[in-house]
């Protein structure tokens, strides 16, 4: 498992680094650090990331060669989407 350090100049619990986040970021939505999820939020992110793979197939008519409906279960693809579900919000 990965311990996580404090930046430079930032500390230790990261408040003010999530804070200069919000200032940059603004109203955009965060970055999911889906590594850190625990229930019920992880389960509420597998679903919306479902529901928006679901609209990508049906937006742009892909099929199984593209998206396979087994998407959940490579890595991949999960990674992906997850990606490409972030950038399109």
């Amino acid at each position: 498992m990965t311990t996580m350090t404090a930046l430079p100049g930032y500390d230790a619990d990261g408040a003010e680094l999530d804070a200069l986040v919000d200032q940059v970021l603004g109203t955009r939505p965060r970055p999911i650090d889906w590594a850190r999820l625990e229930e019920p939020e992880l389960s509420e992110q597998w679903e919306a990331l479902d529901t928006w793979v679901r609209w990508l197939v049906t937006r742009y008519c892909l099929d199984h060669r593209e998206i396979p409906p087994c998407w959940a279960e490579h890595g991949d693809l999960i990674a992906h989407s997850r990606c490409a579900a972030e950038h399109h919000l």
